[in-house]
C-alpha cells in the first residue's frame, strides 16, 4: 500500500490528465493577492523523478473562479485517479493543499511561503493524512524542485524536478 501511495503521490505531481491541444491555465483570483504565489505552479510542465530519465508531462489549471489551482492525475497501471488542489485560506492566512484519490486516500495540508527561499512548505493537519509534508522550491521561474514525505508503515520521501514548458 505504501509503495502504491508513494507512486501515486509522485505521479500526481508529474502525471497530469492532458487533453489534446493546449487549454488555457487561467489566472488566480485578483481579490486574493496571496494566490499569486501559487501562479508559479500553473502551466504545462515536464518532470523527472529523482534517479529516473523518464519525462512526464502535466498541466495545472486555475478553477472555481481562480481560487484553486487544480492538478488532476491518473495512473492507468495502478488503476488510480485523483486530484490535488492548492489554494489560500484567507480567514487563517495560510496556504492549503488538498489531495484526494480513487482509493479513498485524503490528505489535508496547510502551508506557508518563504520568499527568501522561494519555497512553499505544506504540513499535514492530522496524523491520519498519508502525506506528512510537501515542499516545493523554485530556484528559477521555470523550475520546481519538490520533496514529499509519505507516512505509512514507514516514512518514505520521494523527490523530483519539473521544468515549465508553457
Amino acid at each position: 500500500m505504501i509503495r502504491l501511495l508513494s507512486f501515486a503521490l509522485v505521479s500526481l505531481l508529474l502525471t497530469g490528465v492532458v487533453t489534446s491541444g493546449e487549454e488555457p491555465v487561467g489566472r488566480p483570483n485578483p481579490n486574493v493577492p496571496e494566490l499569486e504565489v501559487l501562479q508559479r505552479f500553473a502551466g504545462t510542465w515536464t518532470a523527472t523523478l529523482a534517479n529516473s530519465d523518464e519525462q512526464i508531462r502535466s498541466t495545472r489549471r486555475w478553477t472555481l473562479g481562480g481560487y484553486f489551482l487544480e492538478h488532476k492525475f491518473a495512473l492507468a497501471s495502478a488503476g488510480l485517479q485523483g486530484v490535488i488542489y492548492r489554494g489560500y485560506d484567507q480567514r487563517n492566512s495560510q496556504y492549503t493543499l488538498t489531495f484526494l484519490d480513487s482509493q479513498g486516500n485524503t490528505s489535508l495540508l496547510i502551508g506557508h511561503w518563504d520568499p527568501d527561499l522561494k519555497a512553499i512548505t505544506f504540513d499535514a493537519i492530522a496524523n491520519s493524512c498519508p502525506i506528512e509534508r510537501y515542499v516545493s522550491s523554485f530556484p528559477d521561474d521555470s523550475t520546481e524542485e519538490w520533496t514529499i514525505r509519505i507516512r505509512g508503515d514507514q516514512v518514505v520521501e520521494v523527490s523530483g524536478i519539473a521544468k515549465k514548458i508553457m
